[in-house]
């Protein structure tokens, strides 16, 4: 299936402003990001409090501990993996 060529420009043209504006934003520098997982919990997700486990997992993985994580679908294995690599500065 051919992409129209209007739609290609549209979706998957990049330039040099939009590159340098994320680059500028925040969340993206790694220098610039909190290291603490409830502050990146807040900031970045939107979320006050963690679930059950979640925060416990997230400042293991964090410390660079190993873990095995076992949860049920729904119950926010996502972010336990997320968190921690934005805490590390990944």
């Amino acid at each position: 299936m051919e992409i129209p060529k209007s739609l290609d420009a549209e979706l998957f043209s990049v330039t040099l402003d939009s590159v340098s504006t994320w680059d500028a934003h925040p969340f993206l520098l790694a220098s610039k990001r909190p290291r603490d997982v409830r502050e990146l919990l807040r900031l970045i997700f939107g979320h006050t409090e963690f679930r059950p486990h979640q925060e416990a997992v997230c400042r293991a993985a964090a410390q660079g501990q190993d873990l095995l994580l076992v949860m049920p679908t729904g119950a926010g294995k996502s972010l336990c993996f997320q968190i921690p690599v934005l805490a590390r500065g990944g």
